[in-house]
């Protein structure tokens, strides 16, 4: 083999790492924008679940014409739609914390749970791809003798 045709398998070679890590940061790049994009989604799913909430509310209290069943359909779809990208929200309530997966917002305690186990999700996490997307932001069970700390800043 002479040397002209081993230079120009070696710049082959190099065009083909190349376009490995042109390929790869065009790969990292898409998947932070669809990412952001999820988050956004999130956002919406947020605000949806707290309209059904208030929506069941009303209706529990005797308001008519409330659009609970209609909120909760848009709810389901949206969740459906995060879910075929592999989106799941977090199941964080009775589970010991976890600070990859939690953001602790307030601490109090609880007599019949468990310390430093999740009281209640404040905010819904969720996973992508089994990776946290965003964390849950959740209120955990204090220490026996630790008194109610509320909100942590």
């Amino acid at each position: 083999m002479s040397d002209k045709h081993l230079t120009a398998d070696v710049d082959k070679i190099l065009e083909g790492l190349d376009f490995a890590r042109l390929s790869a940061a065009r790969d990292e790049k898409s998947r932070a924008e669809k990412k952001d994009l999820l988050l956004r989604l999130i956002e919406v799913a947020d605000s949806l679940r707290a309209l059904k909430n208030h929506c069941r509310e009303l209706a529990e209290a005797g308001h008519d014409e409330v659009p609970y069943n209609s909120v909760k359909l848009i709810c389901r779809q949206l969740l459906a739609v995060l879910e075929g990208e592999d989106v799941r929200p977090m199941k964080a309530a009775g589970h010991p914390l976890d600070l990859a997966l939690h953001e602790v917002v307030a601490v109090r305690p609880e007599s019949d749970a468990e310390e430093d186990s999740v009281l209640e999700e404040v905010v819904f996490g969720y996973l992508w791809n089994d990776q946290p997307l965003r964390r849950a932001k959740v209120i955990v069970c204090a220490a026996d003798g630790v008194e109610d700390l509320g909100e942590v800043s």
